[in-house]
């Protein structure tokens, strides 16, 4: 479901796997605690093979309250079950992160995306 390493003073955590409700409490369980960690996320979505707005809620969760704490939270690699719950919800903007879509060679911002790491204005 997920695996965290602290570097470079940020939290990396790898979410894998299913995210949807009914891994959502789960989930909470394991990921919530680290938003009480004085660095910033760095969230790989690479290895998540279903996602449900359950998921999302928790990622926005996430990138609202490192920004309250001045920390940065950056979601990377985003697959491709994670691409289509965040164009289905209208967060890919939100979330602002560069999205690279399969068979791309490096990240290039999707239309209607700001640079960096902002969301949620």
């Amino acid at each position: 479901m997920l695996q965290v390493e602290s570097r470079d003073g940020a939290s990396h955590v790898a979410l894998q796997g299913e995210l949807t409700i009914y891994q959502a409490a789960e989930l909470a369980e394991r990921f919530l605690p680290l938003l009480r960690r004085e660095e910033g996320l760095v969230i790989d979505l690479s290895d998540v093979s279903d996602m449900d707005s359950s998921c999302a809620q928790m990622l926005m969760l996430a990138r609202r309250h490192c920004q309250a704490r001045g920390h940065g939270c950056a979601l990377v690699n985003h697959s491709q079950p994670v691409i289509d719950v965040f164009e289905t919800l209208g967060l890919v903007s939100w979330f602002g992160d560069p999205v690279v879509l399969p068979g791309e060679s490096g990240p290039k911002n999707r239309p209607g995306m700001d640079a960096g790491m902002g969301g949620g204005a």
